[in-house]
């Protein structure tokens, strides 16, 4: 290889090692947000501390777009000091639609306002967008129960089981819903079994498995 090649490829070598230092140099001054934000809220709770805040977490964003956890502090931040933060929390769950909780401060304000098609709408759509995730199904059974749509949120429950029929959790959820639809048998047999899987997980913690 002549020195002339040599000279550009270690050019080219050396601009990646840089960019790839940049990008750490970035992900750890956005890391560092929430952080800083936590301090400057417990310094001094003033209309100047909000303002670094906002700063904060826009910054945050603006260093790691690609970080859901990024724009849920964003929003979150927004929220707090009164504003709409629900464009940082949609991209937050379209970054990471396996996480609830984006799609929970998206549905607080429609909840709070009784606006029911809307956040039955907004939870069906993030359950289509991950089915595998049986949370979200549960959400959207909850809010088609509290709307009054008692054969959807009973179809959107028995969805949710069916994706995680191991988890105590998720039957006692079941349990709970199926009393507000004014299901008490199916609500006792779901209770039954979240005490039986329950008594199985601590059976196998004392047996070591």
């Amino acid at each position: 290889m002549t020195r002339g090649r040599l000279a550009v490829s270690f050019t080219i070598t050396l601009a990646k090692f840089l960019g790839v230092l940049r990008g750490v140099a970035r992900q750890r001054k956005a890391d560092r947000a929430p952080l800083q934000a936590q301090q400057a809220l417990a310094s001094n709770a003033s209309p100047a501390s909000d303002a670094r805040v906002m700063s904060i977490g826009q910054k945050a964003a603006a260093l790691d777009p690609q970080d859901s956890a990024k724009l849920l502090f964003l929003g979150k931040t927004l929220v707090r000091l009164g504003r709409d933060g629900t464009a940082a929390f949609r991209a937050a769950l379209a970054l990471d639609p396996t996480r609830p909780e984006p799609l929970s401060h998206l549905l607080a304000p429609l909840i709070a306002q009784g606006d029911w098609p809307t956040a039955l709408a907004t939870a069906e759509t993030a359950a289509e967008t991950t089915p595998q995730l049986a949370e979200l199904w549960m959400l959207a059974a909850e809010i088609a129960a509290t709307s009054g749509r008692k054969a959807l949120a009973t179809a959107y429950l028995q969805r949710s089981l069916s994706l995680a029929p191991h988890l105590p959790a998720a039957h006692a959820k079941a349990e709970r819903l199926y009393q507000v639809l004014g299901s008490p048998a199916a609500a006792a047999r779901r209770r039954a079994t979240a005490d039986r899987l329950q008594a199985d997980l601590a059976g196998n913690k004392v047996n070591g498995d």
